[in-house]
């Protein structure tokens, strides 16, 4: 059964997801001090930054591998998006390393903390993508 509202997350989801990662692969890959410049950044700070950009990914990467049946409940959804769940957080952690790893050859120092920082946010990116959809589902249900 697949329902407008329920299909405009999956589409959101799969335009975002693309345009995220590419943001996120180019300012990764900007010298240092072109970054440092950057306003947000400097108010957030650099380990904000990267948990809010990886939690952006793995929220729009969930809505947009999000399975179309009617479980209602967060508990069934994660369930049923088990798989998809271990991908997020692989996709994560090996963009997210591998970020780190190129980093020294664009005049910028790998960082372990900002590994860690991208696995947070892509953790709590994958909460906020199935809340997403168990609340999509509950608005389904009610309609």
């Amino acid at each position: 059964m697949n329902s407008p509202l329920f299909s405009w997350v999956r589409i959101l989801g799969r335009i975002a997801a693309p345009a995220i990662l590419v943001a996120i692969w180019v300012l990764s890959l900007l010298p240092g001090e072109t970054v440092a410049q950057t306003g947000w950044i400097a108010i957030m700070g650099d380990k904000a930054a990267h948990a809010l950009a990886y939690a952006a990914f793995a929220c729009s990467m969930i809505c947009a591998m999000a399975k179309d049946d009617m479980q209602t409940s967060f508990k069934e959804i994660v369930q049923v998006h088990r798989y998809r769940i271990l991908i997020v957080i692989g996709t994560v952690i090996v963009l997210g390393s591998g970020a780190e790893v190129i980093q020294p050859l664009f005049s910028r120092g790998f960082e372990f903390l900002d590994i860690v920082a991208d696995t947070l946010g892509g953790l709590v990116g994958i909460v906020l993508g199935l809340s997403v959809i168990t609340a999509v589902r509950l608005v389904e249900r009610r309609s």
